[in-house]
């Protein structure tokens, strides 16, 4: 694990986890993909599904708003949100051994596999590490659920794979009017596994064997802003929050777009996109990793993949240097100034004061070609102190460098 890696330094996982929930019904659409960009599913969908739902590509903060289905949310803000992870075939068809040895053991007849609900149980469970909530993502009324987790360390039970079972939800699994459906699991890239059951009430329509390889894919699905839980964190060399938009010349920081989910705040979106518009200002890596190089201005975006409709974006402020060279001439009633040349300034300021540590107040501000100054109209045989900054300009407002030595001088 590389140190300057912040996904590494930021994230922590805490082991596997398995989250199942009984999609009694469902409604869903969604693409996968496989992680080369091909297609890798059939087009068979789950009867009852209803209403794709059309994505609208903004930035967070402004209105959006979009066509959906009927029980979908009123003009709600809706991303495309794509997610890489491994669909797990083998982990869905252990799940239906465990689902159907329950049913057996209270007298109840299996639940046969019908890969035709494969696609819904999938998409559900990846909508799940999205956002782990009886609504779907998008909006629209979720089924009835059950949640729970499963310890691989642990006996294979309904009781450990369901550990936190509403009583009443239990009882949806030994229902008799369970035909056919499907288990998709879903394991994200922090290593959470999401599992979602699809049953139905009608008689197998497909084959009993998975559509899917054991191996990773890519879910696409649209997604409320609400839902996403995104944060966009800006920290410094040290890994830690960074609230300030200037940056300190040579050194590094870090932009990351993270979501967390409703259960374990663990990142979704380990993949993500980041530029700089002004390379030479600041340069930035895919996943995050800034280069304060330049004094002057960069606009940083970052997004969760680079197809993402959602982004973020920081305008940020690289300082020039501390301004040297500060050497003060004595004239009649009146001080010069003069200074070194900072690369990469718009201008400088001079400050002045009457004790080392008393009050400074700007007495010249001066263009990036000046690196003199007269101060006139001062007291004979009175000290005063003198310090200069360079600075950079973003639209109307101006940020300062660091000061330079304070100097000394009485005038003539």
């Amino acid at each position: 694990m590389k140190k300057g890696n912040v996904l590494a330094v930021l994230l922590a996982t805490v082991g596997i986890m398995l989250f199942g929930t009984l999609a009694v019904s469902a409604d869903a659409h969604a693409g996968i993909q496989s992680a080369s960009g091909k297609s890798g599913v059939p087009t068979a969908i789950a009867e009852n599904e209803s209403g794709a739902v059309t994505s609208a590509k903004a930035s967070v903060g402004k209105s959006r708003k979009a066509k959906a289905s009927a029980n979908t949310v009123a003009d709600s803000g809706l991303y495309q949100v794509k997610i890489a992870g491994n669909i797990c075939p083998s982990s869905g068809s252990r799940a239906m051994d465990l689902i159907n040895k329950y049913r057996k053991e209270n007298g109840k007849s299996s639940i046969e596999r019908d890969n035709t609900r494969e696609l819904m149980a999938i998409t559900r469970a990846g909508e799940i590490s999205v956002y782990y909530n009886a609504m779907r993502p998008s909006g629209t009324a979720g089924p009835d659920l059950i949640i729970g987790f499963y310890d691989e360390d642990k006996d294979a039970t309904i009781d450990t794979w369901f550990n936190k079972l509403n009583p009443d939800l239990k009882k949806l699994l030994l229902d008799d009017q369970w035909k056919s459906g499907w288990v998709g699991v879903f394991r994200n890239d922090a290593g959470y596994c999401y599992v979602a059951v699809d049953f139905y009430t009608t008689a197998t329509q497909g084959s009993t064997n998975s559509n899917y390889s054991e191996k990773e894919y890519t879910l696409t699905f649209h997604v409320m802003d609400k839902c996403l839980n995104v944060k966009g964190l800006f920290c410094d060399k040290n890994v830690n929050l960074y609230n300030k938009n200037t940056l300190t010349k040579g050194a590094t920081y870090y932009y990351v777009v993270m979501n967390y989910n409703q259960v374990e705040d663990v990142n979704l979106f380990h993949s993500q996109t980041t530029k700089s518009s002004n390379t030479k200002v600041i340069s930035a890596t895919q996943d995050g990793i800034l280069k304060a190089k330049y004094p002057g201005v960069a606009k940083v975006t970052v997004k969760p993949a680079a197809d993402s409709g959602l982004s973020m974006s920081k305008t940020l402020v690289v300082l020039p240097s501390k301004v040297t060279g500060v050497k003060l001439t004595a004239k009649k009633k009146a001080m010069r100034v003069a200074w070194k040349k900072t690369a990469g300034a718009s201008g400088y300021k001079v400050y002045r004061a009457t004790s080392k540590k008393g009050k400074y107040k700007c007495v010249k501000t001066a263009s990036s070609k000046t690196t003199s100054f007269t101060n006139k109209k001062l007291k004979k045989n009175k000290k005063y102190y003198y310090k200069v900054c360079a600075f950079v300009k973003s639209g109307k407002k101006t940020y300062n460098g660091a000061y330079s030595t304070v100097v000394m001088k009485k005038a003539k």
